[in-house]
C-alpha cells in the first residue's frame, strides 16, 4: 500500500471494483461463493487498489429460522481469503453488509425484523458486526475496512429515521471498537447512499456515496428499479434532458445538486468514498463512456475514491453483455478495452 494512510475516518482516494461471490443468498448455493484469484490479479495488474465486498449475511448465518445470531466461521475464513489476496497485492478489502438482519435496498420486505425499529434486529445488526470484527483484527486499515449497511433508505421508510439511523451505526460501531478501537468504518448515506447523513458525523466515521444519478442514464430499463405502470424509460444519452423539469443533466448540474454536499461533508473533516458508482448494460456505451468519464472526472477533482458496480457482469468491464461495446477475449471473459482505458485514467 502506498504512502497514503488509511485512518479510523479516511480512505485515501482508491479505486476499483465491487466483487459479488457473496452479494445475494440462493438457495442452490447458500453460502455463496468463493472469491476469485483471478479478480485480484486482473486489478493489480491493471492498477486498481480497492475491492468492496457487498455481502448477504444469510450466507454465513447458521440458521435462517431462528433469531439469526449464530454464524459460521467457515464463511468468514472465506471472506478473509479475499481479504489476504488483497494484502499480496497491495489492494485495500472493503467488507460490506448488503443485506443486513432487518434490511435490504433490494426486496426489504422478505426480512422477518425491520432493522430501524425492531431491538432483536439491531442487536442481531451488532453482533454480526462483533463477530466480524473479531474474525479480522488481524488486519491493518490498510488491508481492510468495515461499510456497515449498504444503502439505508430515505427518512420516512420503514422506519428509518436520522435517530434510528444514528442509534443502529452507534451499535454496530460500538460492537467494532471493543474488538479494534482504531478500526476504518464506513455508513453509506441515507436514501440509497446518494446523500450525506449528518446524525453520523460524531461517530467518527467515514461515508460512501453513489454514482447512479440520474437513474435514468445509469439504470435505464433495470427489472430491479420500480417505475409507475406505464412508465416509459426515455432514451439515454449524456449530457441527458429527463421528464423532472429542471434542465438537462451534465457535468455541472452533477456537481452542484448531487456532490455538492458531498464536499460540504468532506470539509467537515469526513472521509469520502463513492463505494459505488456505473452503469447498466443497456444504456448504450457511448452515453455510457460520456457518462463515466464526467463523473469520475468530479470524483478525481475532490480527492475521492470509487468502486465500479462490478468487475463481472453488467456493469462492469467484464461480461458486460452490453450489445454495442466491442470487447475482446480476457482469460475466460469478455473484456470491454475501451471502458477499462476509461477507468485507467481516473485513477
Amino acid at each position: 500500500m502506498s504512502a497514503e494512510a488509511f485512518t479510523p475516518q479516511r480512505i485515501p482516494p482508491v479505486c476499483g471494483f465491487n466483487l459479488l461471490e457473496k452479494f445475494a443468498w440462493r438457495q442452490d448455493r447458500p453460502r455463496g461463493g468463493r472469491f476469485q484469484e483471478w479478480d485480484f490479479d486482473f486489478m493489480a495488474e491493471h492498477g486498481f487498489r480497492f475491492a468492496r465486498l457487498p455481502m448477504d449475511y444469510r450466507c454465513w448465518t447458521a440458521d435462517l429460522a431462528g433469531p439469526r445470531r449464530d454464524i459460521v466461521q467457515a464463511v468468514l475464513d472465506e471472506v478473509a481469503e479475499a481479504v489476504e489476496m488483497g494484502k499480496a497485492r497491495g489492494i485495500h478489502v472493503c467488507v460490506n453488509i448488503h443485506r443486513g438482519p432487518g434490511y435490504c435496498i433490494n426486496r426489504p420486505e422478505i426480512e422477518p425484523f425491520n432493522l430501524w425499529t425492531d431491538a432483536a434486529a439491531q442487536e442481531a445488526f451488532a453482533h454480526h458486526w462483533g463477530t466480524i470484527a473479531e474474525r479480522f483484527k488481524g488486519y491493518s486499515n490498510d488491508e481492510c475496512s468495515f461499510d456497515l449497511l449498504n444503502e439505508p433508505p430515505g427518512y420516512g421508510q420503514r422506519g428509518f429515521s436520522s435517530e434510528s439511523h444514528r442509534t443502529v451505526m452507534e451499535m454496530a460501531a460500538e460492537a467494532i471498537r471493543q474488538v479494534t478501537p482504531d478500526r476504518l468504518i464506513i455508513c453509506d448515506g441515507h436514501g440509497g447512499g446518494h446523500w450525506p447523513s449528518e446524525e453520523l458525523l460524531e461517530l467518527a466515521v467515514a461515508q460512501s456515496m453513489r454514482g447512479y444519478i440520474p437513474f435514468e442514464v445509469t439504470h435505464h430499463k433495470a427489472h430491479w428499479c420500480r417505475r409507475p405502470e406505464g412508465y416509459v424509460w426515455p432514451e439515454p444519452a449524456w449530457p441527458m434532458n429527463v421528464p423532472d423539469q429542471a434542465g438537462p443533466w451534465d457535468k455541472a448540474r452533477l456537481q452542484r445538486e448531487v456532490y455538492q454536499p458531498w464536499r460540504q461533508l468532506q470539509a467537515k473533516g469526513v472521509g469520502v468514498h463513492c463505494g459505488e458508482a456505473g452503469v447498466y448494460n443497456q444504456t448504450p456505451a457511448e452515453a455510457t463512456y460520456a457518462f463515466l468519464d464526467d463523473l469520475l472526472s468530479i470524483f478525481n477533482e475532490n480527492g475521492w475514491g470509487w468502486a465500479l458496480w462490478n468487475l463481472r457482469g453488467a456493469f462492469g468491464v467484464l461480461d458486460s453483455g452490453r450489445a454495442d461495446a466491442a470487447t475482446e477475449p480476457c482469460g475466460d471473459h469478455q473484456l470491454d478495452r475501451r471502458m477499462l482505458e476509461l477507468l485507467k485514467r481516473h485513477l
